[in-house]
């Protein structure tokens, strides 16, 4: 799960609770102090120094060194869209009109984002911005591997809208893949039998003795 989602997941493992749903037009209290808030409100938890440091293993544990977990930091921060989200991701993101271009494929997947010292992760993956794309593509399809372990890959590292489909193409169009596919067999087409004479007709080119026969 996302590391924003499980701090709060370690958060409640002291208490026992259940969740139950409750329509919006039915939370009346809660509806009138929103409308108020607090300006300043400090929560201080006890565990909060080893809930960050097992959230923090997160990132140890991804499989890339810190030379490039730093690189895809600094790019992240470079890159006007993963800032743009990150920001959002800090301070609370717009409403879903205010979203225009290819920040729209980010805010459908909002609740799956977090940022961990300073890096964006999708869930437990890297999100990788636009001008590491290539390179990463490069490198998942290393050894050409085929489309579903290219797959398999990317879901335990790295992120982006849209990755599925462009691992699939990359891979359908890797020149050294296209030469080693042995091409498709199309099979044999029977046609049945006719139930008379001269119902059907077929004719083919025949060789015998350097004379070429129609065969009707």
């Amino acid at each position: 799960m996302p590391p924003r989602v499980l701090r709060f997941r370690l958060r409640l493992t002291r208490f026992d609770y259940s969740i139950s749903h409750v329509p919006g037009m039915y939370l009346y209290a809660a509806d009138t102090l929103s409308r108020a808030p607090i300006k300043s409100v400090e929560c201080v938890y006890e565990d909060d120094k080893d809930v960050g440091r097992f959230v923090e293993t997160l990132v140890e544990q991804l499989p890339a060194s810190e030379e490039r977990i730093e690189q895809f930091r600094k790019a992240q921060k470079d890159d006007p869209i993963c800032s743009t989200v990150i920001k959002y991701n800090q301070n609370g993101w717009p409403a879903k009109h205010a979203i225009k271009g290819v920040l729209k494929k980010y805010y459908g997947e909002r609740d799956k984002l977090s940022v961990v010292d300073g890096l964006l992760l999708y869930g437990t993956r890297v999100v990788i911005p636009d001008s590491l794309q290539y390179e990463i593509l490069m490198k998942i399809h290393q050894g050409h591997q085929g489309i579903q372990r290219c797959r398999l890959r990317v879901s335990s590292s790295v992120w982006w809208p849209g990755i599925s489909k462009q691992v699939e193409d990359f891979v359908t169009r890797c020149p050294t893949c296209m030469k080693n596919t042995p091409p498709p067999v199309e099979p044999m087409l029977q046609s049945s039998l006719p139930s008379h004479p001269w119902e059907t007709v077929g004719a083919d080119l025949f060789q015998l003795k350097d004379s070429t026969y129609l065969v009707v």
